[in-house]
């Protein structure tokens, strides 16, 4: 194929296709696109409020029991703007749209799909839900034994938490849990397919024990504080709040040590419920802390609320309230501060990237946009005159949320 001088549509159209093939964990959650900024122009720091359906309990028998329509929602803030800035020349710009891809798209672009993929990875300090034993699979020594009980406990969470039974179940893990994970189920009885793909690939794929696994470098560390346990004081749940992600103030005695950002415990007779049957579990409902707090603390930040009855119950207990009860960490409580990978389970609904398009600005060479798939990337090029190059940057504006952080769980390395 001839060499033409290649337009800023063509080269716009380019980044953005590989934008889509270099994300991973981003592939496989919602992608949200507000259009209106197309005309508008979207600024850093634009809120979008992502309603999510009301909840109703239900009647039994005839007799009418209306129940209010209570609407909550989730703010997706449009809070990053991120971008590669680079060069070229006149010549460049003669060359095929592969050669100019290969040479400066890919490169300016794999650093745009590494931040995105890391921001949203970083997800998981806003996920109660916690399954694993903290060390276990990245201890060189992973039997089959735990892999699978870790990949099926995963699993039983999503369930118990009503999470859909489709294909858009994801499994993001870091090299050190994919090696676990594959050298654990490397004897396990699987389809020939499976296998095949396994010892090719040296990692596992679509469709393994429910999950559609996916390997991400990206995939978040959590560190733990020095608290080893603390005591819960005996006090009320709270209510429903309009905004899905209020956070609940947890009244503690004095704790030793610190309790880190992202801590996730359970208390004492404290269990989760299905959130359509609103019936227990038999498992003690996951709290996460989304605020360090140091060991003279008398209270807690925590996520969920805790709410005993109605339409968004999420715990029960036998008191109907928090008792008073000592805490069990489960997210690493050794006594030291210690770093542990943080995999993700979850359903492609659990978490919500969404972009906007970047004002095209008047009075330069040229400016181009694409957006395809929940995705827009803009490219604006000018002329320096001192270097006789074209200057160009590429900007995505984007925004991260976790809308139903019940489908997700962490999966501690």
């Amino acid at each position: 194929m001839s060499n033409t001088l290649l337009t800023i549509s063509m080269i716009t159209n380019e980044a953005l296709r590989v934008l889509t093939n270099n994300l991973v964990f981003t592939r496989a959650v919602s992608r949200q696109y507000d259009d209106k900024f197309a005309i508008e122009g979207a600024k850093i720091g634009t809120t979008v409020n992502l309603r999510k359906p009301p909840r109703y309990v239900g009647r039994t028998g005839p007799a009418l029991q209306v129940e209010s329509s209570v609407e909550t929602y989730v703010p997706l803030t449009l809070d990053t703007q991120f971008g590669v800035d680079m060069a070229f020349t006149t010549q460049d710009l003669t060359m095929n749209i592969s050669d100019f891809s290969d040479r400066f798209i890919k490169p300016a672009v794999a650093a745009i799909a590494n931040k995105i993929d890391y921001d949203g990875l970083q997800q998981f300090y806003n996920v109660y839900n916690l399954v694993g034993t903290p060390g276990q699979l990245t201890d060189g020594a992973t039997t089959q034994a735990e892999a699978i009980s870790t990949i099926l406990a995963a699993r039983q969470r999503l369930n118990q938490e009503a999470a859909p039974m489709d294909e858009d179940r994801s499994f993001v893990v870091d090299p050190a849990i994919e090696v676990g994970i594959v050298g654990g189920l490397t004897n396990l009885f699987n389809p020939q397919g499976t296998i095949s793909a396994i010892f090719k690939k040296g990692g596992l794929g679509d469709s393994t024990l429910g999950f559609n696994f996916a390997m991400d470098q990206n995939t978040g560390s959590f560190t733990t504080g020095t608290a080893t346990a603390f005591t819960v004081s005996a006090q009320a749940g709270g209510s429903a709040q309009t905004n899905a992600q209020t956070t609940f103030t947890l009244a503690v005695s004095s704790t030793s040590g610190t309790l880190t950002k992202g801590t996730v415990f359970t208390i004492p007779g404290v269990y989760a419920v299905n959130p359509q049957s609103r019936q227990s579990t038999g498992a003690l409902r996951n709290f996460v802390i989304t605020s360090t707090a140091a060991g003279s603390s008398t209270s807690l930040s925590i996520f969920p609320t805790p709410v005993f009855s109605g339409q968004f119950q999420n715990v029960t207990s036998s008191t109907g309230s928090i008792p008073t009860g000592t805490a069990t960490i489960l997210s690493g409580s050794s006594g030291s501060a210690a770093t542990y990978a943080q995999a993700l389970a979850f359903h492609k609904d659990a978490f919500a990237l969404g972009t906007a398009d970047l004002l095209l600005p008047q009075g330069v060479d040229m400016a181009g946009r694409a957006s395809a798939d929940g995705l827009s990337i803009r490219l604006v090029r000018q002329y320096d005159i001192n270097s006789d190059q074209l200057p160009c940057r590429l900007d995505v504006l984007y925004g991260w949320s976790t809308i139903y952080p019940e489908l997700a769980t962490r999966v501690t390395g």
